[in-house]
């Protein structure tokens, strides 16, 4: 097994390194096209690769599997589910521009948002291009006063 700290720049040669020698492999990164390329011969080799194993995404829906197991332990159910990965912090703990805590290369970060995206929205798929995706960004907002 290959667990890869390496830039996003070099997985895909990682990825055909791993595929010679038949190790499966778990990236952070998102997948580039060069990455995707490799499909076909990873599965040939019978190797798994998985990618955008990260800490904020992973840390994100390990939360979420917790919590939806802990409501359907307790006979509940799940009407809706929103997830915003690893959430903004306050501006006085961020030190940048963006309000980001970068647990990763910054350029990755930006480099995500050309990438499109699929979730589920009671019970059909949505399906959002890299050009359009910003334009489905709304704001949320907590409130802070007690009920």
């Amino acid at each position: 097994l290959v667990i890869s700290l390496l830039a996003y720049a070099y997985h895909a040669a990682l990825i055909k390194s791993a595929i010679k020698g038949r190790m499966h492999v778990v990236t952070a990164s998102y997948v580039s096209p060069a990455m995707k390329d490799s499909d076909t011969e990873a599965k040939r080799a019978g190797i798994v690769v998985m990618n955008g194993i990260g800490l904020d995404l992973g840390i994100d829906h390990l939360y979420a599997v917790k919590t939806i197991s802990e409501v359907h332990e307790k006979g509940g159910k799940i009407d809706r589910l929103l997830s915003y990965c690893g959430g903004v912090p306050a501006s006085e703990c961020s030190g940048n521009p963006l309000v980001y805590k970068f647990s990763c290369s910054s350029r990755c970060v930006l480099l995500a948002l050309s990438n499109s995206a699929s979730y589920l929205s009671r019970g059909k798929q949505v399906d959002i291009t890299g050009s359009g995706l910003m334009g489905y960004a709304k704001p949320y907002f907590i409130s802070t006063e007690k009920e």
